[in-house]
């Protein structure tokens, strides 16, 4: 005999999920003036469409902010749901998104919250441009994160939880230790088509830190950063870093310019050029492709081509990277999606 119980549940289950998916709302940005009245209407701040937007929804900016700056007023925008920031203009233009030096621009709570961020420059962050605590999850695609300061993660700080990065770059952060990224408390990180360039960390040293955690890389640049301490890509706490069609080269420290290895597991599948393996495991590096101790020969960083709001290295005429990557590589290590493009995007094809 059939459970009807079970059925009539279980279409009632559906029924709520079409129901909540119906219900997504969309709220437009009208001023780039930082006022939070609690209304979002036909005059709406970046800060009043976040605090209306409820799980699922996903905010937007009129094409009319064209050329403007969204300054945050000294406090930081505080996400409690799971919702979808999109900043693109035009199709070209970008939302460009200011902390004023005086507060971080986005914290994610601990309740189970999510951003996904697309198509926006952060600058001028301060304690990170984006904190996303324990349980929440952060996404980033077509976003650049520029000149934001901490003492930890200038850029971004990751706790425990699942991060997916694309088509982004980090460029000119600052902080003690982990300029750039810093992920701890057991969280996972996803990053292709990533590039972190120019950023700078002091005495704790470290670009791109992973403690404890888990990082998959794929197709991305740490390239040009320098530290008065550990180097590039530092791993500590037993961190897990699975890496190919990479480069991490030209980085400076005073422990391990490209690598300071201290516990965990470094896997390489393959297509990656490393400059520098002081503190790497012997053999890591083996995998078809891999190359080490070379000049990957980067042309400087372009932010123009495409109408591409990230920084990227073109690779220069003689580079050993040219034609160097792993076909079966080029994916999104978060779902293997295949990266048909670099992180450009369209009319830039990956392979």
């Amino acid at each position: 005999m059939k459970n009807y119980r079970t059925i009539i549940i279980g279409i009632f289950t559906i029924l709520l999920i079409g129901a909540a998916t119906a219900n997504a709302a969309t709220w437009t940005v009208t001023k780039s003036t930082d006022s939070n009245d609690n209304i979002c209407d036909a005059d709406c701040s970046l800060r009043e469409a976040v605090f209306k937007a409820q799980s699922g929804d996903t905010v937007v900016f009129n094409s009319s902010l064209i050329g403007q700056t969204f300054t945050l007023g000294g406090s930081q925008m505080v996400i409690n749901n799971q919702i979808t920031i999109d900043g693109n203009l035009d199709g070209v233009n970008v939302a460009f998104i200011s902390g004023s030096n005086t507060s971080r621009i986005f914290y994610l709570n601990t309740t189970n919250s999510a951003l996904t961020l697309k198509n926006a420059i952060l600058v001028q962050g301060n304690s990170s441009a984006v904190f996303a605590d324990v349980n929440s999850s952060l996404t980033l695609d077509r976003v650049r994160i520029a000149g934001n300061s901490s003492n930890f993660g200038g850029a971004v700080t990751l706790r425990n939880g699942t991060h997916h990065i694309t088509n982004t770059s980090f460029s000119g952060n600052t902080g003690t230790s982990c300029s750039a990224i810093e992920l701890g408390n057991g969280g996972n990180l996803y990053m292709a088509n990533v590039t972190v360039t120019n950023n700078h960390s002091g005495a704790g040293g470290g670009i791109v830190c992973n403690g404890g955690s888990n990082m998959f890389i794929r197709n991305s640049t740490i390239a040009y950063n320098d530290s008065d301490s550990s180097g590039a890509m530092f791993i500590f706490a037993s961190g897990n870093v699975n890496i190919g069609n990479s480069i991490v080269a030209q980085n400076t420290g005073s422990v391990g310019a490209d690598f300071d290895f201290v516990s965990g597991t470094i896997t390489s599948v393959g297509g990656n050029l490393i400059g520098n393996l002081d503190t790497v495991p012997a053999n890591t590096f083996n995998k078809p492709m891999d190359i080490f101790g070379v000049n990957p020969l980067l042309a400087p960083s372009n932010a123009t081509l495409g109408g591409h709001p990230v920084f990227y290295h073109p690779l220069q005429a003689g580079s050993p990277a040219r034609n160097g990557g792993v076909n079966a590589n080029a994916v999104d290590p978060f779902d293997n999606t295949p990266l048909t493009t670099d992180a450009r995007g369209t009319g830039f094809p990956r392979i």
